[in-house]
């Protein structure tokens, strides 16, 4: 069994071994190598060989590959996939580099008012998938459109490897652009965005228990992202319930970020990073923005569970979601478990930086803010929900220390069998 890493690896051999072929119609790419011998040892059964196997029947045919081919429609091309809703509506899946070792599913809706949900990072690499992409739409799909023709942009939310192209596509095309009001600032006043919410995380770092040095390091990095993005206006702010062109309509699902929104087209659900597939998205406390949190999480994951009528669920990255309301339950359960396992860690007084090195180990990097943002999303919904308290309140109040220590509630514990979240019974 592949791990999570090793499959994104294959996706990406796939994606660069259908494009050589595409291009020069070559059978021994670097990409198809590795492939070969990654899967190699793998049983007949995997998706992945089975993958390769088609694709391997597609190139004896030694031509060039077209959207009817049993390939293309099944698995899709170098980066692409089709898709189309209960009334017919095309969606197409384009998924792009944001980091290394980390892709960015976009969707473009094909028609009169050509619409793209999202458009990755702004690293040199976007510029060079996107021009990949715009020939695997022509080659393959006869859609011959490009970004100059582009005419609406809509920003699933305020995470840069969703909207941090934007300034680049600003200079070849002019879209109407669209963000959920709530992030708009986002993209309108980035740099404020990135001094206000490093003061916040500055607070919240101190708070945590990280030391004052490292906390110093670590705002560094958080405040290197300005050099990646400039303001760009907002035309249309969206809400709970706006319709984008094509009919797709909105559904804020506050949590992971502030103005995350999921699109419904008929019977595909458009999750963004609200439900993935082979991960839990990442948590921070609601202390950081008050619409992060896990309460407004698990409440937003109930939201889209009770959607009926939903045949398939595209997320922003990783695999598809066949069975929407089954991944909203294993969610929830992983972080009712994580909860316990929280919990069971304050039988003694603790902070969030160490309950966050118990969870995740050593850490670097950028990982290190995002590991005590989901340490301290989890004990923020203990503490709000009575489990825990804090010990050293006088030392907080006379200013003695910025450093919270939280503990068991020894009355919680004696009463209550364990944490639950909504509509999951312990």
């Amino acid at each position: 069994m592949l791990t999570y890493k090793e499959q994104k690896n294959v996706a990406r051999w796939f994606c660069e071994a259908e494009i050589a072929w595409l291009q020069d119609q070559t059978t021994d790419s670097e990409s198809l190598q590795a492939l070969r011998s990654a899967l190699d040892s793998q049983p007949a059964t995997d998706r992945w060989r089975r993958r390769l196997e088609s694709f391997d029947r597609l190139i004896a045919q030694r031509r060039r590959p077209t959207r009817d081919d049993e390939y293309v429609r099944h698995w899709g091309y170098g980066g692409i996939r089709l898709f189309e809703t209960a009334s017919g509506r095309q969606i197409y899946q384009i998924s792009i580099r944001s980091f290394p070792g980390h892709d960015t599913h976009c969707y473009y809706l094909h028609g009169v008012e050509p619409v793209l949900i999202d458009i990755g990072s702004g690293l040199p690499s976007n510029g060079a998938d996107w021009n990949a992409r715009g020939h695997v739409l022509d080659a393959v799909y006869g859609i011959d459109e490009t970004m100059r023709s582009l005419r609406h942009l809509v920003i699933s939310h305020g995470h840069v490897d969703h909207y941090g192209f934007l300034p680049r596509l600003l200079e070849l095309a002019r879209p109407t652009i669209y963000c959920h009001e709530l992030d708009a600032r986002v993209l309108e006043q980035f740099d404020e965005r990135i001094v206000l919410a490093g003061l916040d995380l500055k607070r919240y770092l101190l708070h945590a228990g990280v030391p004052a040095d490292e906390t110093h390091a670590l705002i560094e990095l958080f405040s290197e992202g300005r050099e990646y993005f400039s303001n760009c206006a907002v035309d249309i702010r969206l809400r709970d319930g706006s319709v984008i062109p094509g009919g797709g309509e909105v559904i804020h699902v506050p949590g992971h970020c502030a103005g995350l929104i999921c699109i419904r087209f008929d019977d595909l659900l458009f999750t963004a990073d609200h439900v993935l597939q082979d991960v839990t998205p990442h948590q921070a406390p609601q202390a950081l923005n008050p619409f992060f949190g896990l309460e407004h999480y698990f409440a937003s994951l109930h939201k889209i569970a009770d959607l009926t009528g939903i045949r398939l669920a595209l997320p922003s990255h990783g695999p598809l979601i066949h069975d929407l309301r089954s991944r909203v339950q294993d969610i929830l359960y992983f972080h009712q478990r994580r909860l316990g396992q929280v919990l069971e860690m304050f039988a003694e007084p603790r902070t969030v930086a160490e309950i966050a090195q118990e969870l995740f180990g050593d850490l670097s990097g950028y990982n290190v803010i995002l590991g005590i943002e989901e340490a301290g999303a989890h004990v923020e919904y203990l503490h709000q929900h009575g489990w825990l308290r804090v010990v050293n309140v006088e030392s907080l109040r006379t200013g003695d220390t910025t450093i919270a220590r939280y503990v068991q509630d020894p009355e919680a514990m004696k009463y209550r069998k364990e944490p639950t979240v909504r509509g999951r019974s312990s």
